[in-house]
């Protein structure tokens, strides 16, 4: 998808809490930006991977959104 896109992003919404992540593959490195968000207040983390199976394994960690979200109608570019 990041062969397309500059740019991928997928949220993940559950009852009190959001997780947005963008996702940019730079030069040979995959950048991930994860914003969480709830009703006590929001963070922000940024991540620099080589390998999307890492990219993926975080990505499904830390903002519970699965590589098929990128791909839904709700991923943007």
């Amino acid at each position: 998808m990041l062969e397309t896109k500059a740019t991928v992003t997928a949220v993940h919404r559950e009852l009190g809490h959001e997780n947005s992540v963008n996702v940019a593959k730079v030069g040979s490195a995959y950048h991930a930006r994860i914003t969480r968000r709830s009703e006590s207040g929001q963070e922000t983390f940024e991540r620099r991977f080589r390998h999307p199976e890492t990219l993926v394994f975080f990505v499904e960690k830390f903002a519970s959104v699965t590589p098929q979200e990128f791909t839904s109608s709700g991923a943007t570019s």
